[in-house]
């Protein structure tokens, strides 16, 4: 048998009366938070070929983006997109797509 509090989910009262019966109190909130706040959409992933491995990034994301994904220092680093160098400066402006080649090369310094 139905819980009778049940049908004044939908009332201007529901307040009161789902606050007698804790069962019903939750089955009211969790169908309130279905119905009127929708979970957010996941982010949109894309894949990029980084140093020749695939490479899972939200939709947007920069050069410097990659280059903090992969833990990767980038004082000590030069990069190509596409074939093109870039300089550290244009790495959080310049937007990646979808299967885009990047390469990060480490500089290699000292006598």
């Amino acid at each position: 048998m139905a819980h009778l509090c049940a049908i004044f989910v939908q009332a201007p009262v529901v307040r009161l009366s789902l606050s007698r019966c804790l069962t019903c109190r939750a089955a009211a909130s969790a169908w309130l938070t279905h119905t009127r706040f929708p979970s957010p959409s996941p982010p949109i992933a894309m894949i990029i070929i980084t140093n020749g491995t695939p490479l899972e990034l939200p939709e947007g994301a920069t050069m410097g983006d990659a280059a903090r994904r992969l833990s990767l220092d980038p004082r000590a680093l030069i990069a190509e997109l596409n074939e093109e160098a870039l300089t550290r400066d244009e790495w959080p402006h310049k937007v990646l797509r979808e299967n885009d080649r990047v390469e990060f090369l480490r500089i290699a310094a000292g006598g």
